[in-house]
């Protein structure tokens, strides 16, 4: 018999905002497994770069909000590595220059901001950028998952959250497209809470 590895979708607190990443749970009973995410920041260095690593609970993170059960992967093509290879294949948001100045200057009295208020402001135009690019990165690994049926997703998660994780995959994939149908959905444990 099959046994199936349960897929969630993290929520949790990072810096000022909040951090969107992928957990596989591979211990019902301690409920660790391996977390998928992007790290850093886009308009420093290279840009955020993949942090995939093996951890307890997520709901041990102190940052922790919530989570919700998107679905199932199989456990054979979990440990064939297919799951990290369609993860790996959606880059990390790559470098590129924010629009502080357009920022600042959209603040009223912005010519009689001082050097510090600039900073600040430029911090939350970082902040507020890793929250958006974390959410988009997701979605994208979520829906590649999907189209290439290596994810089972609840059928009444996918049918309340569809047009968010399409909408979230096309503004990540602008310049590229993407096949955003097909995939696989079940009607398994539809009696279970979309959040834990």
């Amino acid at each position: 018999m099959t046994i199936d590895l349960s897929v969630h979708l993290i929520l949790k607190r990072d810096r000022p905002r909040e951090h969107h990443s992928l957990f596989i749970c591979t211990n019902e009973t301690t409920q660790a497994g391996y977390l998928y995410q992007v790290s850093g920041y886009v308009n420093r260095d290279t840009g955020m770069y993949h942090q995939h690593y093996a951890c307890p609970s997520p709901s041990q993170h102190p940052g922790f909000l919530t989570e919700w059960c998107l679905g199932w992967v199989d456990r054979d093509l979990y440990e064939a590595g297919e799951v990290r290879r369609v993860v790996d294949s959606v880059a990390a948001p790559a470098y590129r220059e924010l629009p502080v100045e357009e920022a600042v200057e959209s603040v009223e009295g912005a010519g009689d901001l001082d050097e510090e208020a600039i900073e600040r402001l430029a911090r939350e135009e970082e902040e507020r950028n890793v929250e958006q690019d974390s959410q988009q990165w997701t979605c994208e690994v979520v829906n590649r998952l999907r189209v290439e049926g290596v994810l089972t997703l609840r059928k009444n998660f996918w049918a309340s959250h569809q047009y968010y994780f399409m909408k979230m995959g096309e503004d990540s994939e602008e310049e590229g497209g993407r096949d955003a149908g097909g995939g696989n959905t079940d009607q398994k444990d539809e009696a279970e809470g979309t959040s834990t």
